[in-house]
């Protein structure tokens, strides 16, 4: 569902895994980017993700940058799909 229109193949952090991780630090409540720099190696968020640390402040900020219209909209259509997820769950729990 996500993909941008970033054409670096050099670039060693893929901009669906900082997806991943901003998408983990918020559920976590680390709105900030700038709250990516103290988790960087924390255990609990490398082990979730799989890797061995996680991308640096300056490196989320060069993935928001990269953002487009289309990207921006792709990102609205994960938001939602995950909203309807997490709603799905409350009901569920509710239903007990």
């Amino acid at each position: 569902m996500f993909k941008t229109n970033d054409t670096a193949w050099f670039r060693i952090l893929k901009d669906d895994a900082n997806l991943m991780q901003v998408v983990y630090q918020i559920i976590s409540t680390y709105f900030e980017d700038d709250r990516a720099d103290e988790l960087t190696n924390e255990p609990v968020m490398t082990a979730i993700l799989e890797k061995d640390a996680l991308a640096s402040q300056p490196t989320l900020s060069r993935f928001f940058n990269r953002m487009d219209e289309d990207t921006l909209s792709q990102l609205n259509q994960v938001i939602r799909e995950l909203r309807k997820i997490i709603y799905s769950k409350k009901t569920e729990i509710h239903a007990f």
